[in-house]
């Protein structure tokens, strides 16, 4: 897979035969607990919290869950999943980017439960966009225990006396 850095411009310094520095790819994740999962519509009074094992649960029909979703910028989202009670896998969640003027896209949505990897546009930009997973409409006892993004992330390093690299 290419490297894709497009806010680099420049690359200066790349070392020379005895001392070479890379760019890599690594492959990183972020989790979301269900802590940072807000409840919207119709009351976000109608949830209970749950700190052991770390869930929301709507208690009413149609509350739908939004969580911010923060990633380093120029990474590469390859793989989303929200995780959920088996009442819950029945519902939808899509991973959204909106601009700062209002107009928002998805770019990946799947049922609770399951992961997508196709995702569309998967470039951060955090100078012109914003991340966010929303759910659809969960029901009554519906359980939301988190979500998991998977993203590549390149890194310089230079090689080492033993032939390895270290990150700089």
């Amino acid at each position: 897979m290419a490297l894709n850095l497009p806010r680099i411009k420049k690359i200066v310094g790349l070392g020379n035969k005895e001392d070479p520095i890379t760019i890599e790819e690594t492959e990183e994740f972020i989790t979301i607990p269900a802590e940072n999962f807000t409840a919207e519509n119709p009351n976000s009074d109608d949830v209970t919290r749950g700190v052991a094992g770390g869930r929301i649960q709507a208690q009413a029909d149609g509350i739908r869950f939004f969580a911010p979703v923060n990633l380093p910028s120029g990474s590469t989202i390859i793989e989303v999943i929200v995780y959920g009670n088996a009442a819950a896998t029945a519902e939808i969640w899509g991973l959204y980017r909106a601009n700062h003027t209002g107009g928002a896209n998805e770019k990946a949505a799947e049922n609770i439960g399951t992961a997508d990897t196709s995702i569309t546009d998967p470039i951060v930009n955090n100078e012109d966009n914003i991340y966010y997973i929303l759910t659809s409409s969960l029901d009554t006892n519906d359980t939301i225990y988190g979500a998991r993004i998977k993203y590549l992330k390149g890194i310089l390093s230079e090689s080492t006396e033993s032939g390895g690299f270290k990150a700089l």
